[in-house]
């Protein structure tokens, strides 16, 4: 069939107009309706999809909050617990300081009397003038003066 064919055929073709008014009128209100009808169907598939997409979001959400704040959780946990351990560790160096401080002080004390003792029982000029006889009496006055800080009370020979 040609294009002339076909114009030939529809152009025969008559359409029938003979409807009144009433149905031209319930035509209207039926298209309205129908228009509405698939508009408000429309909205309330969005709506209805987006309140599926807006639980599964808030489910989501929900399990994102409880991971995110158990985290948070186990941060500030391990952040307590090494502040503590800190603590701790600050309590046992200034316990081991003050005990180093403690010994060198008692080493120094030591140390400062057995060099007394050494200087006053070999090389004090007493003792080189004198005999050993003479510096037990010696020691025996000046510990009575002074107090036996080496918890000597005899010259040993």
């Amino acid at each position: 069939m040609t294009e002339q064919e076909i114009v030939k055929l529809l152009s025969s073709i008559q359409f029938n107009q003979s409807l009144d008014m009433a149905s031209y009128f319930i035509v209207i209100i039926c298209a309205g309706i129908g228009g509405w009808l698939a508009s408000y169907l429309k909205e309330k598939g969005k709506n209805y999809a987006k309140r599926e997409d807006f639980v599964s979001l808030k489910n989501q959400l929900e399990q994102n909050t409880n991971l995110i704040e158990g985290i948070r959780t186990q941060l500030s946990e391990k952040s307590w617990i090494n502040q503590q351990i800190w603590v701790k560790k600050q309590e046992a160096y200034e316990a081991i300081f003050s005990s180093l401080f403690h010994v060198r002080k008692y080493v120094a004390h030591q140390v400062s009397d057995h060099e007394e003792w050494e200087y006053v029982n070999n090389y004090h000029p007493f003792l080189q003038s004198y005999g050993r006889d003479d510096a037990d009496k010696y020691f025996e006055s000046w510990e009575r003066e002074n107090g036996a800080p080496w918890g000597r009370t005899k010259l040993t020979y």
